[in-house]
C-alpha cells in the first residue's frame, strides 16, 4: 500500500472512531430527556387511522386504540425535532431517521419487558435498524389520548441494536416466536 493509500486508511479509522463517539455521546444526551407536550388533533387523527390497520386479535377497539397510543414520542419528535426524520413512504422497517443515530425504532414501556415481533427481529437480522430509543408516559390523563391532554413522556435508553440483542431473551410466556428485553 503506497503511503498515501495508508495515510487515507488511517484517516478513515480516525473518523469512524470520532463518529461513534459523536454518537454515543448523542444516545446519552437524549437518555433521560422528559417532553411535556400537548396531545393535538393531528395525532389522534393518524393514531385512529393508524389503529383500524392494526390486527386486533381478541382486542377492542378502544384496546388497539390504548395500544396505538405507544406510537405518540415517535410521531411527535418526527413532527417537531429536525433531527428526526420519517422514513420514506411506504418504508415500514423502521420508525424514524434520526440525523446523527441513523435507523431507529421506537419502544415504548408500559410494562417491565419490551416485546421484539417477529418482523422487528427481522429487521434486525438485515441490519434495518441502527438504534433503539426506549421511552415511556410519565403522565398520561387517561387510558386513550384526546386531543388537548397534557402528557409528560421520558426518553429511558437510547441504545445500539447490538446491545437490544444481547438483552433480548426468547419469551416464555407468549408465543415462542416473540423476543423479550428489560
Amino acid at each position: 500500500m503506497s503511503h498515501y493509500g495508508k495515510l487515507y486508511e488511517e484517516t478513515a479509522q480516525e473518523v469512524r472512531k470520532l463518529e461513534s463517539i459523536h454518537r454515543n455521546n448523542v444516545r446519552a444526551l437524549l437518555t433521560g430527556a422528559t417532553i411535556k407536550v400537548c396531545v393535538t388533533e393531528a395525532f389522534i387523527d393518524r393514531r385512529n387511522r393508524r389503529a383500524k390497520l392494526f390486527n386486533p386479535g381478541t382486542r377492542t377497539f378502544e384496546q388497539v386504540l390504548e395500544n396505538a397510543d405507544c406510537e405518540f414520542l415517535e410521531e411527535y419528535l418526527i413532527t417537531n425535532d429536525r433531527k428526526f426524520i420519517a422514513p420514506n413512504n411506504g418504508v415500514m422497517a423502521y420508525d424514524a431517521i434520526h440525523e446523527d443515530l441513523g435507523t431507529i425504532e421506537f419502544k415504548h414501556k408500559a410494562a417491565k419487558t419490551i416485546t421484539l415481533k417477529p418482523y422487528c427481529q427481522q429487521q434486525i437480522k438485515a441490519n434495518q435498524i441502527d438504534s433503539f430509543l426506549i421511552w415511556k408516559f410519565v403522565s398520561k390523563p387517561r387510558s386513550i389520548l384526546q386531543a388537548g391532554d397534557e402528557v409528560v413522556c421520558e426518553i429511558i435508553e437510547v441504545t445500539k441494536t447490538d446491545d437490544i440483542v444481547d438483552r433480548a431473551i426468547e419469551s416464555h410466556y407468549n408465543r415462542k416466536d416473540l423476543m423479550v428485553f428489560c
